[in-house]
């Protein structure tokens, strides 16, 4: 649908409408565009069918918005408010399906972007129909690129830089491989699998930064009717495996003054930003909303709560990183810097909005911490068990029976952690913080 009138051709596919992308990603070309070094627009697709508000907040804004970038830099606090304005259109596929595949012939695009939580890199077996939106993301990626191949004969300089956001472990890699899987599946020709291999690179990713909701306090007038205004701390870093390519095409210099650098090798840095920043996230938000407590401030400012988070990062996680040869000054270091964004008196950053497919949020980022540290120790370590505990009492609570039953576990595992997890969900059930705070005193006497 049509929108901003704008200037500049449209490049980048960006699947995903999220708070994170409009912080992050768009904010990102945003600058770029500001200083003169790329002029490409951003298409807008909502990976599920899109709720009418939202789509109605995005045409009554002509993609339009403001990033709020406040909280403490360098010692000093920041506040400032930057306009974003690259967004040309929105997309629903599920309703706008021709259009969606129509921007694949587009010469001009060349960056397909994607953040749909750690659940939207999945396999779903499902067909292809070519007038109809396949429900997975790498589905609707599959017949975007085979519509791409289509309409350039397969030509070698048509491909993209495929750069997946979502946080789980070779996004880039992932996505590759659901592509040429549903290719395959669908009987794609063989020209089309050797394409996208041959032709597209898929990065490797790890952002970071933390991006909340603008809450309207009546301050900033300015703000009042920006329904899409996002508040994202001063703080930022997005990590890209692989040549610099993308870059080059951004424009991406170290002159530029931003934060994103290509690395010939993600993984500890994933590791670390994964188990700390986003494993703390994770560890807080069950056991803090059994609490009644509702922000990340307020888990963080909470007596023992802050306790119960600082010795899980100290005592149980670090060791873990220590093990895949990351110094543990520099975990230190790490830990300290998380503990203070997450004090950010700017951003309420919801402990509900965490939660959005918790179940697969703590496999990825609690349970390789609990299962290296019982590998490393020879015990169950107490803090992480109990913050899986929470996540299964409070996703109860929300009527998932059995909520990691789908996680890829051998027997014995399964075994270990549904016994450690029970005996800890039933110490929760009279009073959370009760039973943090034993938990505690028994860890921390041990």
């Amino acid at each position: 649908m049509p929108m901003a009138k704008g200037v500049g051709p449209e490049r980048v596919l960006q699947i995903g409408e999220g708070r994170f992308l409009r912080g992050f990603v768009d904010w990102i070309l945003a600058q770029l565009q500001r200083q003169g070094r790329y002029d490409g627009r951003v298409v807008v697709v909502f990976p599920r069918s899109a709720n009418p508000a939202a789509r109605e907040a995005w045409n009554r804004q002509q993609g339009q918005f403001s990033v709020v970038v406040c909280g403490i830099e360098a010692g000093h606090p920041v506040f400032r408010i930057d306009p974003v304005r690259v967004v040309s259109r929105t997309i629903d596929p599920h309703r706008e399906w021709i259009a969606f595949l129509d921007t694949a012939t587009l010469p001009t695009m060349e960056v397909l972007i994607s953040n749909t939580t750690e659940a939207g890199l999945v396999w779903l077996d499902e067909g292809y129909v070519a007038d109809q939106a396949p429900q997975s993301v790498a589905g609707k990626i599959t017949a975007w690129l085979y519509r791409r191949f289509q309409a350039f004969n397969g030509a070698a300089d048509r491909g993209m830089e495929i750069v997946p956001c979502e946080l789980i472990d070779q996004n880039g890699t992932t996505l590759r491989t659901l592509v040429l899987r549903y290719a395959e599946a669908w009987h794609l020709p063989a020209a089309f699998r050797q394409w996208v291999t041959e032709a597209n690179r898929f990065y490797n990713t790890l952002v970071d930064s933390i991006v909340t909701s603008w809450v309207d306090d009546g301050s900033h007038p300015e703000l009042s009717e920006d329904a899409l205004a996002v508040v994202r701390e001063p703080y930022y870093r997005w990590l890209l495996e692989g040549p610099p390519t993308l870059g080059e095409r951004w424009h991406l210099t170290r002159d530029a003054g931003l934060a994103v650098d290509f690395v010939p090798d993600l993984e500890p840095y994933r590791e670390l930003k994964v188990r700390v920043l986003n494993g703390a996230h994770t560890a807080m938000a069950g056991l803090g909303l059994l609490m009644g407590l509702s922000t990340v401030r307020e888990a963080v400012t909470h007596r023992t709560m802050a306790s119960f988070i600082d010795a899980l990062l100290r005592r149980e996680v670090l060791p873990t990183l220590a093990a895949h040869g990351i110094a543990e000054s520099e975990v230190t270091a790490f830990i300290e810097t998380v503990l203070e964004r997450f004090s950010n008196p700017y951003l309420v950053h919801r402990l509900e909005d965490i939660q959005l497919n918790a179940d697969w949020k703590v496999y990825t980022r609690l349970w390789p911490s609990w299962q290296d540290y019982h590998n490393l120790t020879g015990h169950v370590p107490p803090l992480l068990t109990l913050a899986m505990a929470g996540q299964k009492r409070w996703l109860e609570t929300q009527g998932t029976d059995n909520p990691f039953a789908a996680w890829p576990l051998g027997e014995a595992a399964r075994d270990l952690l549904d016994a450690a997890v029970q005996a800890a969900s039933d110490d929760l059930r009279t009073s959370p913080e009760s039973a943090i705070g034993h938990t505690l005193n028994q860890t921390i006497g041990s």
